[in-house]
């Protein structure tokens, strides 16, 4: 695969990771529990790690 290809593929992941991110509930008269706020921190660790790589 070029360069190029797998730069797209994993901007592709990151925009999905992304939106993930932005769905989950935000506050607490969502239900927001410490679960979610972690899995949120997780998720946005995880593409600011690969944006670093």
């Amino acid at each position: 695969m070029r360069l190029a290809g797998a730069a797209e593929v994993e901007h592709g992941l990151m925009c999905c990771y992304l939106y993930g991110a932005s769905s989950l509930e935000r506050d607490e008269s969502e239900g927001l529990s410490a679960a979610v706020a972690d899995w949120r921190r997780a998720i946005v660790g995880a593409v600011v790690e690969e944006r670093g790589a």
